[in-house]
């Protein structure tokens, strides 16, 4: 038995540009996903736990708990370490159609698929079942890659399975592992076949999300050219992240732009170059040798972000992918002078990131966040710690009921994490 571990990430500047070959610059914050892989002592599912045939998945965040008879899934001619550059889509609908018919829910559906997707391409077939717990500190459908964390999840627990990764993990011997990978370091294994299961999720990712879950720290992204600029030393950036609480669904907000975009062509290439070119100035500014001063954020450099979030806001809006509700966020933040409030993530609800400015007083974001969180409003106000690590792995002991039952802190304090 073992766990896996990925971060949420949130966007600093260039979403939605990202996915038409613009940078964008992404970090990832110090709150989780968690995949448990082990057994099970629950026979209400209609198996036992020591039924090497089933394969359970629970996302109990989202109210999933389905069981499939391993010899009833659909599978590949044949698996390779390759990741894929691009879905199986005649693959995707023959498991849609054979496996999940009895999944109405769509999100549920989109879940199910992604887990059975990677699981089939990954996971050898004389594995045996198992149960794959899905918990997590990370809002769901909020903006902070909480699909993506669960991707990383499910490549990094399959991968261990297929023996494609060296692991401290015992390996039991219902789960021999095949031949160990060497031609791709883990972590880029574990990248590639994330974005494959962002491809399952989303349709048309930009992979900056899954390349924070799986790397960790932040980066200057862009999809093509190729380019994953790890950004070493990340000055000291105070954000307040709001979560709306309003559920939307990335993929049809990617495609709404897609629609504007097709549209009106000229003018959406000039939102996204001028994005293009925000976005390197934050870079620029973020990674200049004299951006931190005595500990703490130049007032120079912090004044610059400033300008920067808002502009980057503004185009954002004129996108159509913001919210009511993220404009009341940033009508509040403004009103107690606590700094420039964007969307983060895909918009259209979700979450927003309020740049602290560095004059800010304890009593204003006190106020902040009790106007935002009253009973009336229903906000969640969190102060982030940004540039955290990446995917890691830790065994344990406990049963699959057992560890359903920890909550927040609990689920990173078990075991002793090992990052790749």
């Amino acid at each position: 038995m073992f766990v896996v571990s990925a971060p949420g990430k949130i966007i600093l500047f260039g979403e939605h540009a990202v996915v038409y070959g613009k940078p964008a610059i992404a970090a990832a914050v110090d709150l989780r996903t968690y995949l448990y892989v082990g057994t099970d002592n629950d026979e209400n599912q209609g198996h036992s736990a020591g039924d090497e045939n089933t394969i359970r998945l629970q996302l109990p965040d989202i109210g999933l708990d389905h069981s499939w008879d391993r010899r009833n899934l659909v599978w590949p001619s044949s698996i390779s370490s390759q990741a894929q550059s691009r879905l199986d889509t005649v693959f995707f609908t023959r498991l849609q159609k054979s496996c999940l018919a009895d999944i109405p829910d769509a999100l549920h559906r989109v879940a199910a698929a992604t887990f059975l997707y990677l699981y089939t391409h990954i996971v050898p077939r004389e594995i045996a079942g198992q149960t794959y717990l899905v918990r997590s500190n990370l809002p769901i459908g909020a903006g902070l890659g909480s699909s993506a964390s669960i991707s990383v999840c499910f490549a990094a627990a399959f991968a261990i399975l297929a023996g494609w990764t060296q692991t401290a993990i015992e390996v039991p011997l219902a789960m021999t592992p095949g031949s160990l990978l060497t031609a791709q370091s883990p972590l880029e294994l574990i990248n590639d076949w994330s974005f494959v299961g962002e491809l399952c999720m989303h349709g048309n990712p930009s992979g900056i999300d899954n390349a924070v879950a799986t790397h960790g720290g932040a980066i200057f992204f862009q999809r093509e050219p190729a380019i994953r600029r790890p950004i070493a030393a990340l000055p000291p950036i105070k954000l307040v992240l709001t979560n709306t609480g309003h559920p939307r669904r990335t993929a049809d907000l990617v495609a709404g732009v897609k629609l504007l975009r097709d549209e009106l062509t000229s003018t959406t290439t000039a939102i996204f170059d001028a994005i293009e070119h925000l976005t390197e100035e934050a870079y620029s500014a973020i990674t200049a040798r004299d951006s931190v001063c005595d500990k703490q954020l130049d007032p120079r450099v912090s004044e610059r972000l400033q300008t920067l979030f808002r502009i980057n806001q503004g185009l954002l809006l004129s996108l159509g992918v913001s919210h009511p509700k993220l404009d009341q966020i940033r009508a509040s933040a403004t009103h107690y002078n606590i700094g420039e409030t964007k969307l983060t993530g895909a918009g259209g609800g979700g979450c927003a990131i309020t740049l602290v400015q560095s004059d800010t007083s304890p009593l204003a974001l006190t106020q902040f966040r009790e106007q935002l969180e009253t009973p009336e409003v229903g906000f969640k106000v969190y102060e982030t710690t940004l540039g955290g690590k990446g995917v890691a792995y830790a065994s344990e002991t406990v049963s699959a009921t057992l560890y359903r039952s920890l909550e927040g802190a609990q689920l990173q304090s078990r075991g002793n994490w090992v990052y790749w």
